[in-house]
């Protein structure tokens, strides 16, 4: 039972944190926007008190306005001012239209707003003016490596490589793709190569996730020991450290780190249902409590889930259960003692458990 249980957590791997205060990276996704400060209360910052002045362009040339409105764009990304980075970045563009590291910074900001069209169009324009440009080229190996481009993404990155072979980020992204491409022990190689830069996050929290994978469950609970000492609570961090005392069987830490994101069973819950990682996480707990023999425990995060969930998020559910192994559950989107008792029969079922473990 403990093992299905590993099982099916392990399947539900994520990735993504970070350590460091404004820390863009050099391409790929931002490493991590916002943490600056300067006196003002959040609010009064997300409204643009602490914005830098506008660029004066008087007397520049070009070049020199581009430089300082990219400039001004990463300051405003410290204090999370995205919009208005995007529009000081748009005007550079505007100005320039071949400003390779105004359309790479838009591109990557693009991308961390999942708006993968309009970041392939800026790195496309910016390879157009610098193909042998190395960070770009690891951007756009990336972006290919999301919409699932593989050879175009190999290509790129070894573009990338040939000029600049021990750039951390690049590392990194080559690594991703290798991973994907079922060749983590070359991988590692890469993460490696990539973590000698310490503040690069990304690169850890990867390494433990193949540690995960190859059932390495110590290694990976120290990784994620030191991505959190760096910055503790991150979700990502958390998460994967959850994995990894799961594997372990380490299930009281594994349920303590759960507690610290979602709140304790029965509440007060921490995450709002709307959050994209409410139902997975709670149902995640919901299965470690299960395996561990706490039912009534169990019983109430299957309960939150339920009452938050509403009419049509119940019936996805029934239609679920009722197509992965439990026939008799009625469709009627309603909450019932038949329903909670088939989701935790739910928990023991390979395929069933794995759907339940992911956003329904």
């Amino acid at each position: 039972m403990i093992r299905l249980f590993t099982t099916l957590l392990l399947l539900t791997l994520t990735a993504g944190t970070c350590l460091a205060a404004n820390d863009l990276g050099r391409s790929g996704p931002f490493r991590l926007i916002g943490g600056d400060r300067c006196g003002a209360d959040f609010l009064a910052q997300r409204n643009g008190a602490c914005d830098p002045p506008p660029v004066d362009t008087t007397g520049l040339s070009v070049a020199a306005a581009t430089a300082a409105r990219i400039e001004r764009a990463r300051r405003l990304l410290g204090f999370v001012r995205v919009e208005a980075a995007l529009h000081e970045l748009d005007a550079a563009i505007l100005a320039e239209p071949a400003a390779v590291d105004a359309l790479h910074l838009r591109a990557r900001l693009l991308l961390s707003q999942f708006n993968f069209a309009a970041a392939r169009r800026d790195l496309d324009q910016a390879i157009k003016a610098d193909p042998a440009h190395a960070a770009v080229r690891s951007t756009s190996a990336y972006l290919h490596l999301q919409v699932r481009q593989m050879p175009e993404a190999l290509r790129d990155i070894e573009l990338a490589m040939a000029t600049a072979p021990d750039d951390p980020d690049a590392r990194w992204v080559r690594a991703l793709i290798l991973i994907a491409a079922g060749q983590r022990d070359t991988a590692e190689q890469d993460l490696d190569v990539a973590l000698r830069d310490e503040g690069n996050w990304r690169a850890r929290l990867s390494r433990a996730e193949i540690y995960l994978r190859q059932e390495r469950f110590e290694a990976a609970a120290s990784e994620t020991d030191v991505l959190l000492a760096a910055r503790p609570q991150n979700f990502e961090s958390l998460h994967a450290r959850v994995l990894a005392n799961v594997g372990a069987r380490r299930f009281d830490l594994a349920l303590a780190d759960l507690s610290s994101m979602i709140g304790p069973p029965g509440g007060p819950y921490l995450l709002p249902p709307n959050h994209p990682n409410f139902g997975r996480l709670t149902f995640q707990r919901a299965m470690i409590l299960a395996s561990a023999g706490r039912r009534d425990e169990a019983l109430k995060d299957v309960e939150y889930v339920l009452g938050a969930g509403g009419l049509r998020a119940i019936l996805r559910l029934q239609i679920f259960l009722r197509h992965n192994g439990l026939p008799d559950v009625a469709l009627d989107g309603q909450r019932s003692h038949q329903l909670e008792e088939a989701v935790l029969a739910c928990f023991g079922q390979a395929a069933c458990g794995r759907g339940l473990a992911q956003k329904l």
